[in-house]
């Protein structure tokens, strides 16, 4: 039986017992009085014969008189109160020229703040970097308009906010991500006249606490804050500038003795049985060229299949994990599993 008929036949059966149960008190009721003799009076309780002695009801003295403050007494009220511009004596015309401004100067300051920022660059001297060395880093952002632009500071001066994450490349250990953060006040007056370009830089020192590894990714982000932007003689609701992100390579001092012929210094490197040349093999296949990564994992490959030392198989996954981007891990089988499917 589906449960709706259940139902049905529940409400069915509920209805029919509480009319029987109302025939039969009515018929007790008429018998109860018909039964008492004459002169006698008819028992009549004032009260539920069998109700629980112990319970005690309470009730107002005035239990249906429910107000509103009953049910809202205790709630927090809205100090919202909605906009009406005939009742405040504003005119409707008035007030939606008002918001089509507010949304134009919305839409312009986004267009500044998008134009300010692609023109916003981070650059460094050179695509490779060495380890210990104090790298200087530019910044540079250009006004493109043909109005003067003006960078409002806060009351302690513009902020300049610069982050960067090292992801380090171990020859003997897995990766990891180190990351840094760094706040610079500057109290001077931010004004490019058109086309005119601002400029600043810092130094960041190429060191990280523990094990340094074989090679590093860098990226480097920015932005400048300030309360807002003049355009001309118009100020805008401009709060961020973000400069475009950098990515670079930092190698172990020495690296330069690898980068002309870096597929020939990895044949070289892998012959050697030594723990520098552990940390050389990753070095090497950093300085790759694209056409060259090919026929360095062929040069891995190979390598692996004959390897004894668990040392140099270590690094040699390692080397494999950088250039194929799989990261199946440091176990040599799986690697040379791996190969196999693609015959190499």
């Amino acid at each position: 039986m589906s449960r709706q008929n259940i139902d049905a036949l529940t409400r069915w059966v509920g209805g029919v017992f509480g009319l029987i149960s109302l025939i039969l008190f009515q018929a007790c009721s008429s018998a109860e009085l018909s039964d008492v003799e004459e002169g006698q009076e008819p028992i009549v309780f004032s009260e539920d014969p069998f109700a629980d002695e112990s319970v005690e009801v309470i009730a107002t003295a005035n239990v249906s008189a429910i107000t509103h403050d009953d049910l809202t007494g205790n709630n927090e009220k809205s100090q919202l109160v909605e906009f009406d511009s005939a009742a405040m004596g504003v005119d409707a015309d008035e007030v939606a020229r008002l918001t089509a401004e507010l949304r134009l100067d919305s839409l312009q300051a986004q267009v500044l703040a998008d134009e300010l920022s692609k023109l916003s660059t981070i650059s460094v001297d050179g695509a490779i970097q060495t380890m210990g060395d104090k790298l200087r880093i530019d910044f540079t952002t250009q006004n493109p308009f043909g109005d003067v632009i003006e960078l409002i500071p806060p009351a302690n001066g513009l902020v300049f906010e610069f982050n960067w994450t090292i992801e380090r490349w171990g020859a003997l250990t897995g990766g990891d991500m180190v990351q840094r953060h760094r706040v610079f006040h500057y109290p001077d007056w931010f004004v490019l006249e058109p086309g005119e370009s601002f400029k600043e830089f810092t130094t960041l020192p190429l060191e990280v606490e523990g094990e340094p590894g074989a090679v590093w990714i860098v990226e480097i982000d920015a932005r400048v804050r300030c309360v807002g932007v003049m355009q001309g003689n118009k100020r805008f609701p401009v709060h961020q500038i973000n400069y475009n992100a950098i990515r670079f390579l930092v190698l172990p001092e020495g690296w330069q003795q690898f980068s002309d012929e870096p597929l020939q210094s990895l044949s070289k490197v892998l012959s050697f049985d030594s723990e520098q040349a552990d940390y050389h093999v990753m070095v090497c296949c950093a300085l790759l060229k694209s056409s060259q990564r090919n026929a360095a994992v062929q040069l891995l490959i190979d390598k692996l299949r004959i390897c004894t030392d668990p040392h140099r198989a270590l690094s040699v996954t390692q080397a494999l994990n950088w250039l194929t981007g799989q990261d199946l891990g440091s176990l040599p089988h799986v690697w040379l599993e791996w190969a196999e499917q693609f015959n190499l």
